[in-house]
């Protein structure tokens, strides 16, 4: 090789290729850039990085130096930038040389939206109605199953398309509902203090008749089975109905005892087989291993898996 002969480009595009088409990315230098082709961050112009050699027609040999050149834009609004200075704003967006060229060509890139579907959101409910049912018709044509890079690129676009309009629709409903909230909050803030404090009182109240018609009714069961003991028996004492007792009712309704079953757990252990087929306690066992799971954990008889999820 001569001083003069142009550099080998193929080695000088193993950065790029080994990222745009494998995943397997090399070191990244500021103000170092690689030759290939990318994705500008923010405005997603195509970019190409390239490098600039001057050659003789009649030689083959430089009659300049060979410099680095960025070519950012597309056919119709290419413009020259300073490569080092762009480097670090698509070092981390390489793309394949046949989606470059989709995108240079076309001024889109493979998988983006029809425009009138990437239209700025609507500021009424019907305007972001009709945007989402649109969006919605493009995501009916995506496969349950994707099978390439095309059919990914589109499906996460109309994800985050989604998501932009989910999150206006979700802003007005919060906005139309902001005075129905301030209504309801100025409506509680004037009625609660006194329901709270009728209710601890009341429920404190219930609490103390209870324990007295508990205890009256026990004293009535009591003499009720002596006495039926005595003229009857055992058995007769056993029949004995538990009498009715009551209180209060000189000016309103009368207040009688019910009495209510209640499980104390003594070994939860025990106890968990006795509701383990239940439903809700499956539910909650579950939620509870979930959160396990995420914490890094690995509890006996479950099976940790991974599930690959789009964000």
């Amino acid at each position: 090789m001569t001083m003069n002969a142009p550099s080998d480009l193929g080695p000088k595009y193993a950065w790029w290729r080994a990222a745009a088409y494998e995943g397997k990315f090399g070191p990244i230098h500021e103000g170092q850039p690689e030759l290939g082709y990318f994705k500008l961050r923010r405005s997603g112009d195509p970019v190409c990085i390239e490098l600039h050699q001057p050659i003789d027609p009649e030689t083959g040999e430089l009659d300049g130096d060979e410099d680095i050149r960025a070519r950012v834009g597309t056919a119709q609004s290419a413009q020259w930038r300073n490569a080092e200075e762009i480097w670090t704003w698509v070092a981390s967006n390489p793309v394949r040389h046949e989606d470059y060229k989709v995108a240079y060509d076309t001024g889109q890139w493979p998988g983006d939206l029809p425009n009138d579907a990437m239209a700025p959101a609507a500021d009424s409910f019907e305007g972001l109605v009709e945007q989402i049912e649109i969006v919605l018709t493009l995501a009916d044509a995506v496969p349950e199953e994707l099978t390439d890079k095309l059919q990914a690129d589109t499906a996460a676009n109309i994800k985050d398309r989604l998501k932009d309009l989910w999150d206006a629709l979700e802003a007005l409903r919060v906005e139309e509902k902001r005075p129905y909230d301030e209504g309801a909050k100025a409506v509680q803030d004037k009625f609660k203090p006194e329901l709270t404090k009728a209710s601890v009182v009341r429920d404190s109240l219930s609490v103390r008749v209870g324990r007295y018609l508990g205890k009256i009714r026990e004293a009535a069961m009591k003499a009720a089975r002596e006495a039926a003991r005595e003229a009857g028996g055992d058995e007769a004492a056993e029949a004995i109905v538990a009498p009715v007792v009551r209180v209060g009712g000189a000016s309103g309704r009368k207040t009688g005892v019910t009495m209510v079953k209640k499980g104390l757990i003594t070994d939860w252990d025990k106890a968990y087989m006795a509701v383990r087929e239940d439903g809700k306690v499956r539910e909650a066992i579950d939620k509870a291993i979930q959160r396990l799971v995420k914490a890094g954990a690995k509890p006996e008889g479950v099976s940790v898996t991974e599930e690959a999820s789009a964000r």
